[in-house]
Protein backbone atom coordinates (compact mmCIF):
# COMPACT_ATOMS: atom_id res chain seq x y z
CA UNK A 1 0.00 0.00 0.00
CA UNK A 2 2.49 2.81 1.02
CA UNK A 3 4.35 1.46 -2.80
CA UNK A 4 1.12 2.87 -4.47
CA UNK A 5 0.28 6.17 -2.38
CA UNK A 6 4.26 6.98 -3.02
CA UNK A 7 3.79 5.85 -6.81
CA UNK A 8 0.35 8.17 -6.82
CA UNK A 9 2.15 11.12 -4.75
CA UNK A 10 4.60 10.61 -7.51
CA UNK A 11 2.61 10.69 -10.49
CA UNK A 12 0.66 13.89 -9.06
CA UNK A 13 3.74 15.97 -8.77
CA UNK A 14 4.68 14.90 -11.98
CA UNK A 15 1.95 15.80 -13.84
CA UNK A 16 1.22 18.96 -11.59
CA UNK A 17 5.26 20.17 -13.09
CA UNK A 18 4.80 19.09 -16.20
CA UNK A 19 0.99 20.62 -16.64
CA UNK A 20 1.86 24.14 -15.23
CA UNK A 21 0.04 26.00 -17.59
CA UNK A 22 -2.84 23.71 -17.26
CA UNK A 23 -3.48 23.98 -13.78
CA UNK A 24 -3.01 28.20 -13.36
CA UNK A 25 -5.27 28.30 -16.92
CA UNK A 26 -7.99 25.90 -15.04
CA UNK A 27 -8.21 27.69 -11.54
CA UNK A 28 -7.96 31.30 -13.18
CA UNK A 29 -10.64 30.19 -16.43
CA UNK A 30 -12.70 28.58 -12.69
CA UNK A 31 -12.56 32.31 -10.84
CA UNK A 32 -12.76 34.03 -14.06
CA UNK A 33 -16.32 32.55 -14.50
CA UNK A 34 -17.84 32.14 -11.17
CA UNK A 35 -15.51 34.90 -9.63
CA UNK A 36 -18.46 37.10 -9.33
CA UNK A 37 -20.89 35.24 -7.50
CA UNK A 38 -18.18 34.60 -4.80
CA UNK A 39 -18.02 38.30 -4.09
CA UNK A 40 -21.40 39.09 -4.49
CA UNK A 41 -22.62 37.12 -1.19
CA UNK A 42 -26.24 36.81 -2.44
CA UNK A 43 -28.53 34.17 -1.58
CA UNK A 44 -29.48 31.77 -4.48
CA UNK A 45 -32.19 28.86 -5.32
CA UNK A 46 -33.97 27.49 -2.29
CA UNK A 47 -31.80 29.25 0.61
CA UNK A 48 -34.17 31.33 2.19
CA UNK A 49 -36.26 27.89 2.87
CA UNK A 50 -33.54 26.40 4.65
CA UNK A 51 -32.65 29.86 6.60
CA UNK A 52 -36.77 29.87 7.49
CA UNK A 53 -36.85 26.79 8.61
CA UNK A 54 -33.57 24.42 8.79
CA UNK A 55 -35.45 21.15 10.35
CA UNK A 56 -37.89 21.05 7.19
CA UNK A 57 -35.56 21.37 4.44
CA UNK A 58 -33.13 18.87 5.78
CA UNK A 59 -36.01 16.49 5.63
CA UNK A 60 -37.01 17.73 2.16
CA UNK A 61 -33.43 16.11 1.05
CA UNK A 62 -34.17 13.11 3.10
CA UNK A 63 -38.13 12.98 1.11
CA UNK A 64 -36.33 13.64 -2.81
CA UNK A 65 -33.98 10.59 -2.37
CA UNK A 66 -30.67 13.09 -1.15
CA UNK A 67 -29.90 11.99 2.23
CA UNK A 68 -26.01 12.33 1.29
CA UNK A 69 -27.34 16.06 1.52
CA UNK A 70 -28.44 15.93 5.01
CA UNK A 71 -25.23 14.74 6.58
CA UNK A 72 -23.31 17.11 4.67
CA UNK A 73 -25.22 20.11 6.51
CA UNK A 74 -25.33 18.21 9.99
CA UNK A 75 -21.40 17.77 9.73
CA UNK A 76 -20.71 21.28 8.47
CA UNK A 77 -23.10 22.64 10.92
CA UNK A 78 -26.93 25.00 10.34
CA UNK A 79 -25.50 28.01 9.28
CA UNK A 80 -24.59 28.09 5.91
CA UNK A 81 -21.29 30.10 5.32
CA UNK A 82 -22.21 30.97 1.51
CA UNK A 83 -18.80 32.97 0.63
CA UNK A 84 -16.99 29.56 1.68
CA UNK A 85 -19.80 27.48 -0.36
CA UNK A 86 -19.13 28.92 -3.27
CA UNK A 87 -15.54 29.36 -3.02
CA UNK A 88 -15.26 25.37 -2.19
CA UNK A 89 -17.35 25.30 -5.04
CA UNK A 90 -15.06 26.91 -7.72
CA UNK A 91 -12.25 24.86 -6.17
CA UNK A 92 -13.74 21.32 -6.55
CA UNK A 93 -15.10 22.06 -10.47
CA UNK A 94 -11.44 23.01 -11.16
CA UNK A 95 -9.81 19.99 -9.32
CA UNK A 96 -12.21 17.46 -11.19
CA UNK A 97 -11.24 19.20 -14.35
CA UNK A 98 -7.52 18.03 -13.60
CA UNK A 99 -8.80 15.09 -12.71
CA UNK A 100 -10.19 14.45 -15.86
CA UNK A 101 -6.59 15.78 -17.88
CA UNK A 102 -4.56 13.67 -15.10
CA UNK A 103 -6.57 10.77 -16.31
CA UNK A 104 -6.37 10.78 -19.88
CA UNK A 105 -2.40 11.60 -19.13
CA UNK A 106 -1.81 8.43 -17.31
CA UNK A 107 -4.45 5.66 -19.45
CA UNK A 108 -1.97 7.06 -22.53
CA UNK A 109 1.29 6.98 -20.49
CA UNK A 110 0.42 3.37 -19.51
CA UNK A 111 -0.04 2.15 -23.10
CA UNK A 112 3.41 4.53 -23.93
CA UNK A 113 1.21 7.21 -26.04
CA UNK A 114 1.69 10.57 -25.70
CA UNK A 115 -0.45 13.41 -25.70
CA UNK A 116 -0.02 17.23 -26.79
CA UNK A 117 -0.16 19.34 -23.82
CA UNK A 118 -2.46 21.90 -25.58
CA UNK A 119 -5.17 19.12 -26.01
CA UNK A 120 -5.61 18.51 -22.29
CA UNK A 121 -6.36 22.25 -22.47
CA UNK A 122 -9.66 21.10 -24.36
CA UNK A 123 -11.34 19.74 -20.74
CA UNK A 124 -11.49 22.71 -18.95
CA UNK A 125 -12.11 24.78 -21.57
CA UNK A 126 -15.39 22.88 -22.14
CA UNK A 127 -15.97 21.66 -18.68
CA UNK A 128 -15.60 24.90 -16.38
CA UNK A 129 -17.09 26.84 -18.98
CA UNK A 130 -20.42 24.40 -18.98
CA UNK A 131 -23.61 26.38 -19.11
CA UNK A 132 -24.52 23.52 -16.71
CA UNK A 133 -22.41 24.36 -14.04
CA UNK A 134 -23.16 27.89 -14.08
CA UNK A 135 -26.90 26.60 -13.71
CA UNK A 136 -25.98 24.76 -10.88
CA UNK A 137 -23.80 27.58 -9.25
CA UNK A 138 -27.49 29.11 -8.26
CA UNK A 139 -28.29 26.62 -6.29
CA UNK A 140 -26.19 28.23 -2.91
CA UNK A 141 -27.12 25.51 -1.04
CA UNK A 142 -25.79 22.15 -2.57
CA UNK A 143 -22.92 23.66 -4.76
CA UNK A 144 -20.31 22.44 -2.55
CA UNK A 145 -21.65 19.53 -2.13
CA UNK A 146 -22.09 18.67 -5.74
CA UNK A 147 -18.78 19.86 -7.06
CA UNK A 148 -17.33 17.47 -4.17
CA UNK A 149 -19.08 14.42 -5.50
CA UNK A 150 -17.65 15.18 -9.03
CA UNK A 151 -14.58 15.15 -7.73
CA UNK A 152 -15.01 12.19 -5.86
CA UNK A 153 -16.13 10.33 -9.02
CA UNK A 154 -13.33 10.93 -11.05
CA UNK A 155 -10.98 10.10 -8.15
CA UNK A 156 -12.52 7.00 -7.76
CA UNK A 157 -12.18 6.17 -11.60
CA UNK A 158 -8.55 7.54 -11.41
CA UNK A 159 -7.76 4.70 -8.43
CA UNK A 160 -8.49 1.73 -11.44
CA UNK A 161 -5.31 2.65 -12.90
CA UNK A 162 -3.19 1.35 -9.97
CA UNK A 163 -5.01 -1.49 -9.32
CA UNK A 164 -1.36 -2.86 -9.49
CA UNK A 165 -0.27 -1.27 -6.46
CA UNK A 166 -3.30 -1.61 -4.47
CA UNK A 167 -5.55 -4.75 -3.71
CA UNK A 168 -8.33 -4.96 -5.86
CA UNK A 169 -10.84 -5.23 -2.69
CA UNK A 170 -9.80 -2.50 -1.31
CA UNK A 171 -10.17 -0.51 -4.67
CA UNK A 172 -13.57 -1.61 -5.01
CA UNK A 173 -14.15 -0.79 -1.49
CA UNK A 174 -12.82 3.04 -1.95
CA UNK A 175 -14.71 2.83 -4.99
CA UNK A 176 -17.95 2.08 -3.77
CA UNK A 177 -17.74 4.51 -0.86
CA UNK A 178 -17.07 7.42 -3.11
CA UNK A 179 -19.78 6.47 -5.37
CA UNK A 180 -22.29 5.95 -2.72
CA UNK A 181 -21.53 9.59 -1.27
CA UNK A 182 -22.04 11.04 -4.79
CA UNK A 183 -25.28 9.38 -5.98
CA UNK A 184 -26.51 10.46 -2.03
CA UNK A 185 -25.72 13.56 -3.01
CA UNK A 186 -27.46 14.03 -6.25
CA UNK A 187 -29.43 11.00 -8.55
CA UNK A 188 -27.83 11.84 -12.05
CA UNK A 189 -23.87 11.18 -10.82
CA UNK A 190 -24.62 7.58 -12.14
CA UNK A 191 -24.61 8.67 -15.22
CA UNK A 192 -21.66 10.61 -14.71
CA UNK A 193 -19.36 7.68 -13.71
CA UNK A 194 -21.05 5.89 -17.11
CA UNK A 195 -19.53 8.70 -19.53
CA UNK A 196 -15.78 8.12 -17.96
CA UNK A 197 -16.15 4.55 -18.30
CA UNK A 198 -16.84 5.26 -22.25
CA UNK A 199 -13.95 8.33 -21.88
CA UNK A 200 -11.91 5.40 -20.60
CA UNK A 201 -12.75 3.14 -23.30
CA UNK A 202 -11.97 5.83 -25.97
CA UNK A 203 -8.89 6.47 -24.83
CA UNK A 204 -8.07 2.24 -25.25
CA UNK A 205 -9.48 2.61 -28.36
CA UNK A 206 -7.29 5.44 -29.59
CA UNK A 207 -4.32 3.65 -28.20
CA UNK A 208 -5.39 0.72 -30.11
CA UNK A 209 -5.73 2.86 -33.37
CA UNK A 210 -1.82 4.08 -32.73
CA UNK A 211 -0.64 1.36 -31.97
CA UNK A 212 -2.26 -0.61 -34.70
CA UNK A 213 -3.45 -3.59 -33.06
CA UNK A 214 -7.00 -4.67 -32.07
CA UNK A 215 -9.09 -5.29 -28.56
CA UNK A 216 -11.93 -7.22 -28.63
CA UNK A 217 -14.87 -6.16 -27.20
CA UNK A 218 -15.20 -8.74 -24.77
CA UNK A 219 -11.64 -7.93 -23.76
CA UNK A 220 -11.67 -3.90 -23.08
CA UNK A 221 -15.35 -4.74 -21.54
CA UNK A 222 -13.62 -7.42 -18.65
CA UNK A 223 -10.71 -4.40 -18.19
CA UNK A 224 -13.98 -2.33 -16.40
CA UNK A 225 -16.01 -5.06 -14.84
CA UNK A 226 -14.91 -4.34 -10.99
CA UNK A 227 -15.76 -0.19 -11.86
CA UNK A 228 -19.31 -1.52 -12.99
CA UNK A 229 -19.50 -3.91 -10.24
CA UNK A 230 -18.48 -0.80 -7.93
CA UNK A 231 -21.45 1.43 -9.47
CA UNK A 232 -23.89 -1.32 -9.16
CA UNK A 233 -22.94 -1.80 -5.50
CA UNK A 234 -23.33 1.66 -5.00
CA UNK A 235 -26.10 2.21 -6.36
CA UNK A 236 -27.85 -1.03 -4.57
CA UNK A 237 -26.54 0.82 -1.07
CA UNK A 238 -27.62 3.98 -2.15
CA UNK A 239 -31.29 2.74 -2.65
CA UNK A 240 -30.89 0.79 0.43
CA UNK A 241 -29.46 3.83 2.42
CA UNK A 242 -32.25 5.82 1.44
CA UNK A 243 -35.28 3.74 2.22
CA UNK A 244 -33.45 3.21 5.26
CA UNK A 245 -33.25 7.68 6.12
CA UNK A 246 -37.10 7.53 5.05
CA UNK A 247 -38.11 4.81 7.48
CA UNK A 248 -35.83 6.45 10.48
CA UNK A 249 -37.44 9.99 10.06
CA UNK A 250 -41.15 8.42 9.36
CA UNK A 251 -41.14 10.43 6.41
CA UNK A 252 -42.89 8.85 2.97
CA UNK A 253 -40.61 9.26 -0.46
CA UNK A 254 -41.51 12.90 -2.23
CA UNK A 255 -43.14 13.38 -6.15
CA UNK A 256 -40.05 15.71 -7.05
CA UNK A 257 -38.48 13.39 -9.03
CA UNK A 258 -40.58 10.41 -9.37
CA UNK A 259 -43.08 12.66 -10.87
CA UNK A 260 -40.75 13.96 -13.71
CA UNK A 261 -40.71 10.42 -15.72
CA UNK A 262 -43.10 9.63 -17.85
CA UNK A 263 -42.15 6.57 -19.56
CA UNK A 264 -44.56 3.96 -19.42
CA UNK A 265 -46.90 6.61 -17.91
CA UNK A 266 -48.12 7.96 -21.33
CA UNK A 267 -47.80 6.34 -24.58
CA UNK A 268 -44.28 5.93 -26.33
CA UNK A 269 -44.35 7.76 -29.21
CA UNK A 270 -45.65 10.65 -27.11
CA UNK A 271 -42.46 10.50 -24.85
CA UNK A 272 -40.25 10.42 -27.72
CA UNK A 273 -41.65 13.25 -29.90
CA UNK A 274 -40.99 15.10 -26.21
CA UNK A 275 -37.36 14.41 -26.23
CA UNK A 276 -37.07 15.34 -29.78
CA UNK A 277 -38.66 18.50 -29.26
CA UNK A 278 -36.56 19.15 -26.34
CA UNK A 279 -33.51 18.36 -27.87
CA UNK A 280 -34.80 20.89 -30.98
CA UNK A 281 -35.22 23.37 -28.52
CA UNK A 282 -32.19 23.39 -26.22
CA UNK A 283 -29.75 23.33 -29.83
CA UNK A 284 -31.36 25.34 -31.89
CA UNK A 285 -33.34 28.40 -30.26
CA UNK A 286 -31.58 31.09 -28.14
CA UNK A 287 -30.22 30.79 -24.50
CA UNK A 288 -31.63 28.56 -22.30
CA UNK A 289 -30.67 27.34 -18.97
CA UNK A 290 -28.21 24.38 -20.37
CA UNK A 291 -27.34 24.95 -24.10
CA UNK A 292 -27.79 27.22 -26.97
CA UNK A 293 -26.55 27.53 -30.77
CA UNK A 294 -22.92 27.61 -29.11
CA UNK A 295 -22.56 23.85 -28.09
CA UNK A 296 -22.65 23.16 -31.80
CA UNK A 297 -20.21 25.39 -32.36
CA UNK A 298 -17.98 24.46 -29.89
CA UNK A 299 -18.58 20.57 -30.47
CA UNK A 300 -17.62 21.53 -34.11
CA UNK A 301 -14.01 23.40 -32.85
CA UNK A 302 -13.27 21.00 -30.63
CA UNK A 303 -13.27 18.44 -33.66
CA UNK A 304 -11.22 20.44 -35.40
CA UNK A 305 -8.57 20.92 -32.49
CA UNK A 306 -8.48 16.91 -32.03
CA UNK A 307 -8.02 16.50 -35.79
Amino acid sequence: MDKGLTRLANDLKKFIVDNKFNVIFTFILGFTTFGIRITYLNYGMDTLNYMYDNNEYLNHWIKIGRPGMYFFKKLFGPYMNIWLANLSFVIFLCITSLGLCFLATKKLQFREVSIGKSKLIIIPSVLVTSPLFVQQYYFDLQNFEFSFSMSLIVIAVISSLYSYFFSKRGIIIFQVICFLIAFSVYQSFPILVCVLIIFCMYLDLYCDFIEKSGETIRKLSNKYLHLVLSIVTSFLLYELFEKLMLFSFGLRKSGYLTGQILWFHEPVEITFRRILLTIKSQLFTGFTYSFNISLIVGIFLVLIIWI
